[in-house]
């Protein structure tokens, strides 16, 4: 529940301990966990909206993961087979990181 009290200039203050922000975009969605206040002017209008973060989490679709997982699974089986065989050479090295 939120603490409501008016401010020495006559505006309600609404102050949540705890809230939840989130902003959602194309390839990522950010969560943010935090502190609100709200401040209304006596006819109820928003003055000012104070939104204080303590933590977040930045989600990304896992279609946008699977692609890169793959290629480092790739370079780890690649790496593996190279180790096994004999020594790899700095080039060989160097091409497997670049995958």
């Amino acid at each position: 529940m939120p603490k409501e009290y008016p401010n020495s200039s006559g505006q309600i203050v609404l102050d949540y301990a705890k809230a939840i922000q989130e902003s959602v975009f194309d390839q990522l969605r950010v969560v943010r966990e935090g502190q609100l206040r709200v401040v209304f002017s006596p006819d109820l209008k928003i003055c000012s909206w104070e939104f204080c973060a303590r933590r977040h989490e930045e989600l990304i679709p896992r279609r946008l993961l699977i692609p890169q997982v793959s290629q480092l699974g790739a370079a780890a089986q690649k790496y593996q087979a190279a180790a096994q065989n004999a020594a790899p050479t700095v080039p060989e090295l160097q091409n497997n990181c670049n995958m």
